[in-house]
């Protein structure tokens, strides 16, 4: 994931907030831990913890095993099966000529090859899903992160892992985290939501 590109751009993309300036505030209600006595100039943000412990980060993960598994149950359906067959080719050896034997191996092979091929295609598509649902999850998270600093009156927002040690007061990740899960929840209400298995081409 491009973690630091995004957010080291932040900067950049205040007026891409996609909330009003106040509603933060009022979307966590009246808790005094949403309106911080100190306004720190520089807050920090663990983009892996976001994404991963985000209603959106779950369902992905979730869903991205889901399909795994699908795949390789697919795999093994058409394994069994070009494994009979190659069991019946050997059977019918005896009877046929040199030639003809030859050119039903010759496709049974291209045949396997060419099944292989195609699951593995399903492979990289489902790993391209996934790297999708992040990029996805980094459009709608940055300008959460901008409104929630510019909430706490920060003026920089540095990734975590990029700081030697980080005072726990100036990290925002569990303000980011409560709002994107309220705007956003898992993301399969957003027009952008794709299925993995539909979209590798996998069979359920």
């Amino acid at each position: 994931m491009a973690i630091r590109k995004y957010l080291l751009e932040l900067l950049t993309l205040f007026s891409l907030a996609i909330l009003p300036a106040t509603s933060f505030g009022q979307s966590q209600g009246s808790s005094e831990q949403f309106y911080p006595s100190v306004r720190p100039e520089v807050t920090v943000v663990d983009y892996r913890t976001l994404y991963l412990r985000s209603q959106f980060g779950i369902r992905v993960a979730s869903e991205y095993q889901e399909a795994q598994l699908s795949l390789r149950a697919e795999g093994s359906y058409y394994s069994e099966l070009f494994e009979d067959e190659e069991r019946d080719l050997a059977e019918k050896k005896g009877n046929l000529t040199s030639s003809e034997f030859e050119l039903l191996v010759e496709d049974f092979d291209t045949r396997v090859e060419s099944r292989r091929m195609i699951q593995d295609g399903k492979g990289v598509a489902l790993s391209e899903w996934e790297n999708r649902q992040q990029e996805m999850f980094q459009a709608y998270v940055t300008p959460v992160i901008v409104q929630v600093a510019q909430f706490f009156g920060s003026r920089l927002v540095i990734p975590r892992d990029l700081t030697i040690w980080t005072d726990e007061s100036l990290d925002i990740t569990p303000y980011v985290l409560a709002q994107v899960n309220a705007t956003i929840g898992d993301g399969t209400g957003l027009t952008e939501y794709t299925n993995p298995l539909e979209f590798a081409g996998i069979a359920e």
